[in-house]
């Protein structure tokens, strides 16, 4: 059956190679696709950015504290009166709460409490994330004052640090420019990138050797010799899979050639690229596994794309799910949903996280999923009346 799965296998592998110029573009438009909308979206986003920062409407609980005199000097923030209606309207960005010891804490070089509230506008989004690194920021000064008293054995008077506060202050902040977990665009669109074209990299091929072959009637001589059917069906899903792999790899090759453009080294770890390769070669003979047996139920290839639109769908949807998890903490239980677990783990590995265990639920799922599929395509093709609806 090994010899007759190889002339199956190669066999569809010619007929899909046949027109090269459609298969040159069909690998290459992810390749070229993923870096350029990544470019274009990460362009838009700081574009949107660095306008929105240009004036930042803050108000405060409290003015009188070492805080506020800070954003009072830097250029970028205008100081307006608190309104609760504006905050939520959004013409307030950030409102600042701090406790009534604010002064004290930060001239002992103690924690201080202090909080930042915004609306559900992206503008309010962004300028919250700028004033935690201006929180961050404070944390060392107040360490640093705490070692010059020490040091020194004095104490500087509320007036000495508001006039350093005053000056302009070198405040190193992350301007989302770098390649990690809080680009927003890149946390979304890598693993979505990933997962479709893992999918449709087998959808088109599968459509044209199953529904296709039923139009074109050349299934039927094929199902009349003395070939196994289960070595047509692995012929076929080798040949599908290889067409996925290739596909989803090319996206791959292009995510990587966007990070190391922008972030001017490669980020990633051989571990997290072979786990990643390795993941990527499993979900994409799922979903060779799940076009074929689309295909093979269809009766023609317009009700195949008919049935496939839906899935890419489905395939999307997780994807924007898992943005909105931690990387650190994803509940074990995904892991084990459908779709949602390959998201997942293709989020701990761009993110730079490996845990084997993840990793081995995954894997051993996506073996589940491609043998349950199998046997169902096997299934199916021994059922003329399946495979011939009428």
């Amino acid at each position: 059956m090994f010899e007759q799965t190889l002339v199956i296998f190669f066999k569809e592998i010619r007929n899909l190679t046949r027109d090269r110029k459609t298969f040159i573009m069909s690998m290459m438009i992810p390749f070229i696709l993923v870096p350029l909308i990544l470019f274009i979206i990460g362009f838009s986003m700081n574009s949107f950015q660095n306008k929105g920062m240009e004036q930042i409407p803050v108000a405060f609980s409290n003015t009188d504290n070492f805080f506020y005199d800070f954003c009072k000097a830097q250029s970028n923030i205008k100081i307006v009166d608190y309104n609760d209606k504006d905050l939520k309207l959004g013409k307030i960005f950030v409102y600042v709460k701090v406790s009534d010891d604010f002064n004290l804490n930060v001239s002992e070089g103690n924690d201080f409490d202090i909080s930042f509230h915004h609306s559900d506008t992206m503008k309010s989004a962004i300028s919250k994330n700028l004033f935690l690194q201006y929180k961050d920021f404070f944390k060392n000064f107040c360490l640093e004052i705490k070692n010059y008293n020490s040091k020194n054995n004095t104490k500087l008077t509320n007036e000495q640090i508001r006039k350093i506060l005053s000056q302009d202050l070198e405040i190193n902040l992350d301007q989302g420019t770098d390649i990690n977990l809080s680009s927003v665009y890149f946390n979304i669109l890598a693993p979505v990138m990933l997962i479709l074209y893992s999918y449709i990299g087998s959808s088109s091929f599968s459509s044209d050797m199953t529904a296709g072959e039923k139009e074109r009637g050349t299934l039927e001589p094929l199902l009349s010799t003395n070939v196994d059917r289960n070595a047509i069906v692995y012929g076929k899903l080798a040949a599908a899979s290889s067409m996925g792999i290739i596909s989803s790899l090319c996206t791959g090759l292009g995510l990587f050639l966007y990070v190391f453009l922008s972030a001017g080294k490669f980020v990633f770890g051989i571990s997290s690229i072979s786990i990643l390769f390795l993941i990527t070669i499993l979900t994409s003979t799922f979903f060779a596994a799940l076009n074929l047996t689309i295909g093979i139920y269809s009766k023609s290839f317009k009700e195949t794309q008919i049935y496939m639109a839906p899935m890419s769908i489905i395939c999307l949807l997780p994807s924007y799910f898992v943005y909105f998890l931690d990387a650190y903490s994803i509940n074990l239980f995904y892991f084990s949903i459908p779709i949602l677990n390959i998201a997942c783990i293709m989020k701990e590995l761009l993110s730079g996280i490996i845990n084997i265990f993840h990793v081995g639920i995954v894997l051993i799922w996506l073996l589940v999923y491609i043998l349950l599929s199998t046997y169902t395509i096997s299934f199916m093709f021994k059922k003329e009346k399946v495979i011939f609806r009428v």
